[in-house]
């Protein structure tokens, strides 16, 4: 009898230490979703204007060609968002997060980990446009051929590479480009002339993607146009590019 309710003790242990372990591993990501809420149409509409908040849209950068929020910022948690996101967004800044159904979690953990941001709150994008009706924005693009890149080099185009200086060297740039890093972007974009169309490239298409939204959150009103596939497109096409110098 003593040994059945010694091992029917030991077996309650057991199963209470498992339960704690589960509960102890959630708990932070639980804290994470209560501690911040879930925004309403009509809140994130009231956040667009404000330039002391910044709207970050975290999903998948193929969302540019449905649309998103008017001044937002298009960050993907896929696109080296530990990297980009302090690069572009000041410590103590405000920050509302426009999430999809699967990542609205992974977007809480992941900026709460950056540092001394100040999370407004969450929400799902699709449920924002069925609530509201919002002025949606969408992405423009340009094909990439050797031939396109010709074409707006012989029109003076403003082509802006907003790839880092170590791919400058490494590839070479089109000799006609204005560079800016992204790095540099929280400074730099005011010297991008504000009456020009913006032809913009990067590596792949990702990062021209959050520095064109980065312009357009700061007021500019040109017409920004993503070069599809960036330059790893143009260079593929066979498009001469010169070497990089300071």
């Amino acid at each position: 009898m003593k040994n059945i309710f010694f091992i029917s003790f030991i077996l309650f242990f057991f199963t209470k230490s498992i339960s704690s372990y589960t509960f102890l591993a959630k708990k932070p990501l639980q804290e994470a979703e209560e501690k911040y809420p879930k925004l309403s149409a009509i809140s994130i509409k009231a956040f667009i204007p404000k330039s002391n908040v910044y709207i970050i849209d975290t999903r998948n950068n193929t969302v540019s060609n449905l649309g998103y929020l008017q001044n937002s910022l298009l960050l993907p948690l896929t696109m080296s968002y530990s990297t980009w996101f302090p690069a572009v967004i000041k410590e103590g800044s405000n920050i509302v997060l426009i999430c999809d159904k699967t990542n609205f979690k992974d977007a809480i953990e992941q900026t709460e980990s950056l540092g001394p941001y100040n999370i407004l709150g969450y929400a799902i994008y699709d449920e924002l446009i069925k609530e509201y009706k919002f002025e949606i924005q969408v992405a423009e693009y340009n094909e990439n051929t050797k031939e396109d890149v010709e074409k707006l080099v012989e029109n003076y185009e403003y082509l802006l590479d907003i790839r880092e200086k170590n791919e400058y060297i490494e590839t070479g740039v089109i000799e006609q480009s204005n560079l800016i890093p992204l790095s540099t972007f929280k400074t730099d974009y005011v010297n991008i002339p504000e009456d020009v169309d913006v032809y913009v490239f990067c590596k792949g298409g990702g990062r021209a993607l959050l520095g064109m939204s980065f312009i357009k959150r700061a007021g500019y009103t040109n017409k920004f146009i993503i070069m599809r596939g960036g330059m790893s497109k143009t260079i593929n096409s066979g498009y001469p590019l010169v070497p990089y110098s300071e």
